[in-house]
């Protein structure tokens, strides 16, 4: 009934919608939908008020018998909130009752009258802490210190990135840092965290030849197999580094022989 009303006029007319439409919109059967609209009209909650062409021929129009409806009882639960709702506005017309502010206790002042302290500003105490612990922005000259100069496992990480690798994620580390505004005490120790944490796919990356190459990676002794070469063709390609699959490519006619001689593997 509810679709229904959403569907008709002010005065519960022109309601023309398909039995599958509504059945649709409601999630259940068309068959559903009929008998209820026949159990509307048999009730005479609902009448039927004439015929609409469609694509497919033709379509009931209905109207609500608002009159009938109105006289229709609520549900228990909305019938109580209808009660309590009256019950709560039947109180007398009299003036309203003037509090003596003045001859309150002194106790917490109400939660109205509190206002929040804007969030995101620092606090006395955090600036203090700032202060003391010399937390900064990440300075405008900073550059990624040396590898030897960084601790035991960032340093095993970074000796094996190309250089063109180390100072191309240490620029992009600096331009991140620099935007967000962000304070820290040590940058230095942030940069040899973001270099454990990005050694995975530096190496992913330079084992295909996605990453800066100036020179051979060190960790790369021996030449690719013919197995990882498709890969790392295949991969170059899907991420659109054509140049860098052709020549992997090359290197696999070069190892393999000419393509007629080419295997599956």
């Amino acid at each position: 009934m509810v679709l229904l009303a959403a569907k008709a006029s002010d005065d519960g007319s022109g309601i023309w919608a398909s039995k599958q439409t509504m059945a649709d919109e409601l999630c259940c059967s068309k068959q559903a939908v009929i008998d209820t609209v026949k159990a509307f009209v048999a009730e005479g909650l609902l009448r039927e008020d004439g015929q609409r062409k469609s694509p497919n021929g033709y379509t009931n129009c209905y109207a609500i018998n608002v009159e009938q409806l109105v006289k229709v009882g609520l549900v228990n639960c909305h019938a109580k909130k209808i009660d309590r709702s009256l019950s709560n506005t039947s109180q007398s017309a009299g003036p309203v009752n003037e509090v003596d502010v003045t001859s309150q206790s002194a106790g917490p002042k109400p939660s109205r009258t509190h206002v929040d302290k804007p969030k995101g500003l620092p606090t006395a105490r955090a600036r203090k802490i700032s202060k003391e612990v010399g937390w900064s922005c990440i300075p405008k000259s900073w550059s990624p210190p040396a590898i030897e100069a960084l601790p035991q496992q960032a340093r095993a990480c970074a000796e094996k990135w190309t250089a063109a690798s180390y100072a191309a994620h240490g620029e992009a580390f600096h331009s991140f840092w620099r935007s967000s505004g962000k304070k820290l005490a040590d940058w230095d120790t942030r940069w040899a965290e973001r270099v454990i944490t990005m050694h995975s796919q530096i190496m992913r990356d330079q084992k295909y030849g996605t990453a800066p190459m100036d020179t051979a990676p060190k960790t790369i002794t021996k030449p690719m197999t013919a197995a990882e070469l498709h890969r790392a063709i295949d991969f170059n390609r899907t991420t659109g580094n054509a140049r860098r699959a052709d020549e992997l490519a090359a290197e696999l006619a070069r190892l393999t022989g000419p393509p007629n001689e080419v295997h599956a593997f």
